[in-house]
């Protein structure tokens, strides 16, 4: 049976205070049968009234982090009503538990001991690895909750730690750990405390009699084998098990097995903190779930408990948003095939005929999967989507073209245009939804100096940063087509065509901005060698290059990039921004125009500028479908039409939109060869 180690009385409405008594070892010991874990103390700890006064009496060697957490943070949801008193010693997790008291009262002579999480792992590097990181992880939440008592730093904190820092009650009150120091006399201690570090004389007791099981905070290594791992209370990784006594001229070279721990005991430990790491591991992944519902949790469980790093970049994904409902959605009286098509949601652009004159009304693009959705539903059903529009449905001259041909349009080039622009994103852009005409200039904002800084300002309305804007000329950019009346009446023949004019069209801009990768603009190249012999440590010079950049972009061709990607895509954290140190990588295949064996251009956003905007209105009564939508990410507004020559009785589509660049601060960037 279980030997309790708290006590609580007067837990009623009487009004008077509750006593809650910490006496002994936190949470369960090595035998798994001294101490009560967090949960025990949670139940007992619920009896008391919320608004009833709490006296927390501690007299402990400290134990298991873990559970030592727990009992802080439900001791902390009632701090303003409760007043700790440490009668004798709290040491390690015990001190950290009484912080969470409202006030800290200690005699003279009773002693707080703080220190790092510590523990051992049994196992390959790797092994060690995981445990002095999340060693670490845990004693840097520990030293966060002391500078919140003491009102110092972290890192202040830590190195008390690190030094293993006792103090008695009038040290403790000068450092900030306690907010009252009395004469009352300090229980004595009797607990075994051998594992400590740099333990005062005065507290080492003259004979053993209740042995401490552990000392700082318990902890274990993420990934949790049973044949390999051991994660015990914490201990002092020097002392794997008591010390045994050395022989002497006076006594026997006897062993005192019964200090050692057995492997039951072990394995009883071990089993015990896998299925807490595992249901704190489960329950954290579901409260991201429920934050963002397109996660599939049966697929990310096992990764999670696998390597519990990939929550933190789950929980940094941004939830889904729901898009916006706009009309143009076409009206389903029975057929199965334009009820799966329309549940995969509206096309997301502003779409006329020829007859609406509106201005142009730009909205949010679809999101990639959607487009590919929608693409695949196309080539899947062909001429029998189409040809189900033409028999469920009311319509006018339009209604057909002005649904499945924008959608072949628009799903395309969101699906192109967003990996083979990405490299936009690394550049300043100005990209205005007004009509723009050839020839016609945009002042990119760029700031080149941020306002000095003050020193015990009298006026905080003093200096300004320094703009100066690059002025890039828009040149008109077109990709028209033809489609044949099969074409127009068959949805995936259109939307090959889209397919291959939206790779020539995306082809067209990137040629904007690649010409100016020169060394007549940015100086000599850095070589990088070819993509055979390129790895991570290729990029050593190039972030050297870029280290007083305001921010660090790459840009690098495919050959080379594909020898710097994993051959897991979990192996790096989603969302994860400075990889090898860079603030963006984007993948850039084609470099026409650019300097002799350009394979990559590392930069900040101010050196080159990027200005688009929109064509000017069309309106004819040829035009039988015309609008704008946005690609994805970028924020790069297009204009497509569709059209129909009546001398030539040819139906043609275009791609348009006003786009140039320019080179901006060329201090800031490096071209990067081949050779």
């Amino acid at each position: 049976m279980k030997t309790p180690w708290f006590h609580i009385t007067n837990a009623d409405k009487t009004g008077g205070p509750a006593k809650v008594s910490i006496y002994g070892e936190i949470g369960t010991g090595w035998d798994g049968q001294s101490g009560v874990d967090a949960k025990a103390f949670r139940e007992e700890f619920a009896r008391i009234p919320l608004n009833q006064p709490i006296n927390l009496h501690i007299h402990s060697p400290g134990g298991s982090v873990f559970d030592g957490l727990a009992i802080y943070n439900l001791i902390a949801a009632r701090r303003a009503n409760v007043t700790a008193y440490v009668d004798g010693v709290a040491l390690s997790a015990a001190s950290f538990i009484a912080m969470a008291a409202g006030k800290v009262v200690m005699p003279k002579t009773s002693r707080m001991m703080i220190h790092d999480a510590q523990g051992f792992s049994i196992g390959d590097s790797e092994n060690m690895r995981e445990m002095a990181t999340l060693l670490d992880r845990e004693s840097d939440r520990i030293a966060d909750i002391y500078a919140g008592k003491t009102g110092k730093t972290r890192q202040a904190m830590r190195a008390l730690m690190q030094a293993t820092t006792w103090m008695d009650g009038e040290e403790a009150k000068a450092m900030g750990f306690c907010d009252e120091c009395v004469d009352a006399a300090a229980v004595t201690n009797s607990f075994s405390l051998s594992h400590f570090r740099r333990v005062p004389e005065e507290l080492k007791p003259t004979a053993p009699t209740i042995p401490a099981n552990s000392g700082a905070g318990s902890t274990t290594t993420p990934h949790m084998d049973t044949t390999n791992q051991v994660a015990p209370q914490a201990t002092d990784p020097q002392n794997l098990a008591p010390a045994i006594p050395p022989a002497t001229a006076t006594a026997q070279n006897v062993i005192d097995t019964s200090k050692f721990v057995s492997l039951e005991q072990f394995q009883r430990v071990e089993n015990q903190l896998k299925v807490e790491r595992e249901q704190r591991v489960t329950n954290r992944l579901d409260a991201i779930v429920a934050q963002n519902p397109d996660l599939a949790r049966a697929e990310w469980l096992p990764r999670v408990l696998a390597d519990e790093k990939i929550l933190d970049s789950l929980a940094s994904l941004k939830p889904s948003i729901p898009e916006p409902v706009v009309a143009g959605t076409i009206q389903n009286f029975g057929n199965p095939l334009i009820e799966s098509y329309n549940k995969l949601g509206p096309v997301m652009a502003h779409v006329r005929s020829a007859a609406d004159q509106n201005h142009f009304a730009v909205v949010p693009s679809m999101n990639l999967d959607k487009a590919n959705a929608r693409i695949k539903m196309r080539k899947e059903l062909g001429g029998e989507l189409i040809r189900a529009f033409d028999r469920h449905t009311p319509r006018n001259a339009n209604t057909v073209s002005a649904t499945i041909k924008p959608d072949a349009l628009i799903d395309q080039l969101v699906v192109v245009a967003n990996n083979r622009l990405a490299p936009l994103a690394a550049f300043s852009r100005l990209f205005t939804v007004d009509a723009m005409r050839p020839g016609a200039s945009l002042q990119v904002p760029k700031a080149t100096a941020g306002s000095t800084g003050q020193s015990n300002p009298t006026s905080w309305e003093s200096g300004d940063s320094t703009l100066a804007p690059i002025s890039v000329t828009l040149a008109h950019k077109t990709q028209s087509f033809q489609i044949s009346q099969t074409d127009a009446n068959f949805g995936f023949g259109l939307d090959h065509l889209a397919l291959v004019n939206a790779n020539a069209f995306s082809n067209l801009l990137s040629d904007v901005y690649t010409a100016i990768l020169t060394v007549a603009n940015y100086g000599a190249a850095l070589t990088v060698g070819a993509a055979a012999a390129f790895d991570s440590t290729s990029l050593k010079p190039v972030l050297a290059a870029a280290k007083n950049y305001t921010n660090k972009n790459l840009i690098l061709d495919g050959g080379h990039l594909a020898y710097l990607l994993p051959t897991d895509k979990f192996q790096f954290a989603l969302g994860e921004q400075g990889a090898y140190g860079f603030d963006l990588i984007a993948a850039q295949n084609r470099w026409t125009s650019a300097a002799t064996n350009a394979v990559g251009f590392v930069c900040s956003p101010d050196a080159l500028a990027i200005g688009a905007g929109a064509p000017a209105n069309v309106s004819n009564s040829q035009f039988e479908t015309y609008g704008t939508f946005q690609i994805a990410e970028l924020g790069l507004t297009v204009l497509y039409t569709i059209w129909y020559n009546t001398a030539t009785r040819i139906r043609w589509a275009s791609y348009e939109v006003m786009f140039g660049a320019a080179a901006g601060d060329t201090t800031q960037a490096e071209v990067l060869v081949s050779a």
